[in-house]
Formats: structure tokens, sequence, C-alpha cells
């Protein structure tokens, strides 16, 4: 009902917080899908890699490991987005923004079948945490840069934080759906849940980040998006790399 309300505020009002219309853009709506989409692989490791490495092992796919070292799984991709993020600009300047974000993509993939595969197996979640800190890093770095190529410099703040919010959506969706079904999955007969409501969560995760690809297909290079008008308030950062 907010939102509802908030899309007829923004359709009346003079100087709207988010223009509507260039929301409307392909690249832009582009970007915010391959965002709900990719990002639910985050969602769902973040929530999961603490819970099964907590879980005892007696209870068949934890293992045992208290909270305070819990976290330490989560160290090689978090070490991994931070630098990530400055290569990235080396590969878009080099190749534009639509490859090194199908590359993000795909390694998110990559880091969720790794999971799947192994939840609870030490060396899995470590490989799999840290394919996916890669894949963030290269994605999220690649993401502003293609909303900027994408719209005017007076919407460039508001496409931005349309997509930090897209992203922060997806995580927390995700994460409570990851939930729900790992708690469906503990039996009558014990206390923890199944293994294979974990795999099931990085399956189907997997499966959204690879869909992330058909938008990423739709992105169109500067020159031949949208037949906008460009005016003085209407060009998109000239110092951003084109979409190629």
């Amino acid at each position: 009902m907010a939102f509802a309300v908030f899309l007829v505020v923004e359709r009346k009002v003079s100087h709207p917080l988010v223009d509507l219309d260039v929301m409307r853009r392909r690249n832009v709506w582009a970007a915010n899908l391959v965002t709900l989409l990719a990002t639910t692989g985050h969602g769902v490791m973040f929530f999961l890699v603490p819970q099964i490495v907590q879980l005892p092992k007696s209870s068949g796919v934890g293992l045992g490991v208290d909270v305070d070292h819990s976290g330490l799984f989560l160290l090689p991709g978090a070490v991994l987005l931070i630098f990530a993020g400055p290569l990235t600009g080396r590969l878009v300047a080099r190749f534009g923004t639509r490859l090194p974000l199908a590359l993000g993509v795909a390694l998110g993939c990559a880091g969720l079948v790794i999971l799947a595969a192994g939840s609870s197996q030490p060396v899995a979640l470590l490989t799999g945490g840290a394919v996916l800190g890669l894949a963030g890093g290269v994605t999220y770095a690649t993401l502003p840069m293609l909303i900027a190529d994408s719209v005017p410099l007076t919407d460039l703040g508001s496409a931005n934080g349309v997509n930090t919010i897209v992203r922060h959506v997806s995580m927390a969706v995700s994460a409570q759906l990851a939930a729900a079904l790992v708690v469906s999955s503990i039996p009558a007969s014990s206390p923890y849940p199944q293994w294979w409501a974990f795999t099931a969560n990085y399956g189907a995760a997997a499966v959204l980040a690879a869909l992330a690809l058909i938008p990423i297909g739709l992105l169109r290079p500067r020159q031949t998006a949208a037949p906008d008008p460009v005016g003085e308030h209407d060009a998109a950062a000239p110092t951003t790399p084109q979409i190629r």
C-alpha cells in the first residue's frame, strides 16, 4: 500500500525523489533485475554458512564450531570482495560493463554450486564463500558504473540508491526464505535440520543467479540505447565507460 502511494505521489510532484521514467529505461531496470537475482546467493550464503558451521557434529550436517570462530568462514569472501572492486575498474575500462557483469554473475553461480556440492565440508564452505565474495566484488563494482552510463547526471544518485535498495531487499527476502526452508526440514524426531535443505537453498540461489544472465544480454550500448532526447540535463556521465 505504501509503495503504491509512493508511486502515485512521485508521478504527481514536479520534482520527484525518483524519476519513474528513468527507472523504466532498459539498462536501468535490467541492472535492477540483475541485482535482484544475483544478490539472492549472497543473502543465502551469509545466513546459512554461520548456521551450518555452528550446528553440532552430532546433527550430521554441522561442524561444531563456536560462534566466535564461525565468522572466520566468511573471511575469505570478504577479503576477495575488497580486492575485486578496484580490479574490476580495469576490466570495465578495457571491456565495458557487460562482460565484467556477466563474469561476476557466473562466478556467483560457481560459488553456489560449490556450496551445494559440499555444504558441510570446510573446504567447500571456504572455497564457495571465497568465490562468492569475488563475484560480489566484481558485480557490485560494475553495477554503479553501468547505471552511471545509462541515466542523466541529475538522476544518478536516485538511480544508484534504488539499486542499493533492491540489493538489500533481495538479501533480506532470500535469507528469510532460506530460513523457512531450513526450519521446514527439521523432522519431529530431531531438533536439527536436514542436509538437503542447505543443498536446496544453494541450488535454488544458483538457478536464480544464472537467470541474471538474461537481463545482462538485454543491455544496450549508450549510443543505441533508448531514443530519449539528449540535452544538457539528460546526458549520461561523460567519464564512465560505455556499455559494450
